[in-house]
């Protein structure tokens, strides 16, 4: 999420926007492009956790700053159950 001061960005769908990747050709190189996915999911989602105040002081309606709360909660929840599902996994 990105939320900046006097603003109410929307994320909009492009049917034109093009994307590629390289795939991986060996089990190694796959497991590390999903070790480097995951971390930058994780620290991504806890970016967006530790700045969430920010969400109210943009320009966004009552409703959607709502809803933002709403998502912002279900990551927060969402955070907590991957970490004890990883500890429980380790014992």
């Amino acid at each position: 999420m990105v939320s900046k001061r006097d603003e109410a960005w929307v994320l909009r769908y492009v049917k034109s926007a093009k994307a590629e990747t390289d795939v991986p050709d060996a089990i190694p190189e796959f497991v590390s492009q999903r070790r480097r996915w995951l971390n930058g999911s994780f620290f991504a989602g806890l970016h967006a956790l530790l700045n969430f105040g920010h969400i109210f002081r943009s320009n966004h309606s009552i409703g959607r700053k709502f809803a933002l709360m709403f998502e912002f909660l279900y990551n927060f929840i969402n955070l907590i159950f991957t970490w004890f599902a990883l500890v429980s996994s380790l014992t």
